[in-house]
């Protein structure tokens, strides 16, 4: 049943993307970011993953929805370690920047792994995408250091959050988001 329903929200979804893409022109055409989401709107939605763009309401549930780092909302229950996020900023301020890449940064937490593996994988054999994860299925460590991480986000192109109710409570998730503005603001 459970299925069922996810399918239906997803058919939903896409026919409402439809819609509204007809009626205003595309709303996501603008953004690396929005043209990506429209292009796993139907590859995302029999796994009950919606994609979103904006600044959309707080998830209820077990929603999991894909949407830019940038419009993402969270209340993190506490602060990141200050060493990990100083590394992370080492990492963007060592990076050389690729133009022509394309690279996908994502952010989640541990909580939505399996959801983020989905997500992952659409963009990369979908897309053409290489998407940096901080986490991996079957490692309970992160895979790689924080200053690698922040140099793969100031090389990425398009910056996605997997936005949950456990991502909305991440220190690290609103971490990134910050960096996700201050990485625009660098690029401008």
């Amino acid at each position: 049943m459970d299925d069922i329903v996810r399918r239906v929200r997803g058919s939903v979804h896409l026919l409402m993307l439809l819609i509204t893409s007809f009626l205003l022109g595309s709303p996501v055409g603008s953004s690396p970011e929005g043209r990506v989401l429209h292009q796993l709107t139907s590859v995302l939605a029999p796994y009950g993953i919606e994609t979103r763009w904006g600044h959309p309401e707080e998830p209820q549930g077990d929603v999991v929805r894909l949407l830019p780092l940038d419009a993402f909302q969270g209340t993190p229950s506490f602060a990141a370690s200050p060493s990990w996020e100083d590394e992370f900023l080492d990492g963007m301020d060592e990076a050389v920047v690729l133009p022509n890449a394309k690279r996908a940064f994502l952010s989640f937490t541990e909580a939505d792994l399996e959801s983020a593996m989905v997500i992952k994988t659409a963009l990369e054999r979908q897309l053409g995408y290489d998407v940096f994860a901080y986490r991996s299925l079957g490692r309970s460590q992160p895979w790689t250091t924080p200053r690698r991480a922040g140099t793969y986000f100031a090389q990425a192109n398009v910056r996605l959050v997997v936005d949950t109710p456990a991502s909305r409570r991440s220190s690290g998730v609103a971490f990134e988001k910050r960096m996700a503005r201050l990485q625009s603001r660098r690029n401008s």
